[in-house]
């Protein structure tokens, strides 16, 4: 199932990338983990019972989904991690933020690119998102933070 597991980082990583810009990821990431781990789970249960390898799409639509059915989860590990990131004092504000980012957004670019989009759409969106959290976050009296890797 090697493939499988590749798909399943790969999915970790976007979501990551895509969903916990400002937050220091501790708790998003074991967030991140346990769904992965349910994933696969439920998709080597699959693989059990009708023989066939998943898809790679298979395996981000299921992704999809399980961050849809955790996303009041993801919302209190964004906001725990951010008020590690910004203080106990910035509570208040985290949680504006971690209440106002647009999580639909970042699942639609997701969706957007198991489908192929275009690298260039990918990008127009992505920076979208990212304007979008910094205006979230400035407007909640949290300074962004860019991401330095």
């Amino acid at each position: 199932m090697k493939p499988l597991m590749k798909s399943a980082l790969a999915g970790l990583l976007l979501a990551g990338l895509a969903m916990t810009a400002q937050a220091k990821d501790e708790k998003a990431d074991a967030l991140a983990n346990k769904i992965v781990l349910e994933m696969t789970q439920e998709l080597m249960s699959q693989h059990n019972t009708n023989g066939k390898e998943p898809s790679d799409e298979e395996v981000g639509r299921l992704f999809l989904k399980k961050m849809h059915d955790h996303l009041g989860e993801f919302r209190e590990t964004m906001h725990e991690d951010c008020v590690q990131e910004y203080g106990k004092d910035k509570e208040s504000q985290c949680k504006c933020a971690t209440g106002k980012l647009d999580y639909e957004a970042s699942f639609a670019l997701m969706e957007k690119q198991l489908n192929d989009a275009s690298p260039a759409e990918i990008e127009k969106e992505s920076k979208a998102i990212i304007k979008n959290e910094k205006a979230v976050y400035e407007s909640c009296g949290l300074e962004y933070h860019e991401e330095t890797e």
